[in-house]
């Protein structure tokens, strides 16, 4: 259960973030972008990270020449000054279209099964083995949900924490 309550956070942005910074908003922002790619198609490399701003919001990602992967996390945040503090909140969630396809995947899947259920136990008069291979195919179904979900994730893993890791570098020194 607690495996997929992780995976469910990851798929929704539950996770929050807060880094303090040692810059004034526009100063952060300002070495956000000189750390970052901004959103553009000339530049060509093969790993990095490209920044959206508009105001104090700012979006983060992680791109890998030539591979498109709708799994990979977007981190979102906002600077905010709190109690003289410049602090960015934030958190990684997946695009919208994700969200919204999964959500339709697991609740039909899910919404299958327990139909397919109810129906095993309401109709009496036909067999538990006729209905099985319906509950089969749905445990099917959800357990390939499952194992795309993690192997995804697995693989944007490594651009979260590459965009951490320029998050904190880049607010917290003084280079």
């Amino acid at each position: 259960m607690k495996k997929i309550k992780n995976i469910l956070n990851k798929l929704f942005g539950v996770e929050k973030h807060q880094i303090l910074s040692k810059y004034s908003i526009t100063d952060s922002i300002q070495r956000l972008f000189e750390q970052t790619e901004s959103y553009s198609f000339g530049i060509w490399k093969k790993l990095g990270i490209k920044m959206i701003q508009k105001g104090n919001l700012i979006k983060l990602y992680w791109y890998k020449l030539f591979v498109r992967n709708s799994f990979n996390r977007i981190f979102s945040g906002k600077f905010i000054e709190q109690k003289g503090d410049i602090i960015l909140k934030g958190n990684f969630s997946t695009y919208l279209f994700v969200k919204i396809f999964m959500s339709i995947w697991l609740g039909g899947v899910i919404l299958f099964f327990l139909s397919t259920l109810i129906i095993m136990i309401i109709s009496s008069d036909v067999s538990f083995m006729s209905w099985l291979p319906f509950g089969g195919i749905s445990l099917l179904l959800l357990s390939f949900a499952y194992f795309l979900l993690n192997f995804c994730f697995m693989l944007s893993a490594k651009g979260e924490k590459e965009i951490l890791n320029l998050l904190t570098k880049t607010l917290k020194t003084n280079s």
